[in-house]
């Protein structure tokens, strides 16, 4: 008899510590953040699939990835959008961490742009990353920002700024939310 109450504590107990592990893996973030390199924890929010609605001249649908590579040395950010022509907008974005620990990005897409960008964790009031791109003379400079909205969702603001200029102009903002 003290072997079955045994057992059946055991399982109880067993089938307890499953159920709170199951919870604590739903509630934990995805397990490729916890490998990351620590030069990535603050943009880590970032990472992951997302689906996103942006306004620009008209209403634009989009999808976006950003996962580590390379054994963890790079993150990859794929972008696919509709634009209003009904043509289709792709890029990709090759973030890296510099020898001094400073992230950088380098983007490309299918329209032919080039653009490096400084990558810059942003703390408060939300948590967010600014992507400012590097001054060229006589060129315009470019601002993506994302910002935090709650966990599941992000919001995200691409500017401009035209050479000499001290205002940035919005080419689109729009949110994403994690698939």
């Amino acid at each position: 008899m003290r072997a079955v109450l045994l057992a059946a504590v055991v399982l109880i107990a067993i089938s307890s510590f499953a159920t709170a592990a199951a919870q604590a893996q739903a509630d934990a973030p995805d397990s490729t953040l916890l490998r990351l390199p620590p030069e990535w924890k603050p943009i880590s929010f970032l990472v992951g699939d997302w689906e996103g609605t942006g306004a620009a001249a008209g209403v634009t649908n989009g999808t976006f990835s950003l996962h580590p590579d390379l054994d963890g040395t790079v993150m990859l950010r794929r972008s696919e959008a509709a634009t209003t022509s009904g043509g289709m907008h792709k890029d990709l974005m090759v973030l890296y961490a510099t020898r001094t620990g400073a992230l950088r990005a380098f983007y490309v897409d299918n329209e032919e742009h080039v653009i490096n960008y400084t990558v810059t964790p942003i703390t408060d009031p939300v948590q967010g990353a600014m992507f400012l791109s590097d001054e060229v003379a006589k060129l315009p400079r470019f601002r993506l920002t994302y910002t935090v909205v709650d966990p599941k969702t992000i919001k995200a603001v691409f500017e401009f700024q035209k050479p000499g200029a001290t205002d940035w102009t919005i080419i689109v903002e729009g949110s994403a939310k994690r698939k």
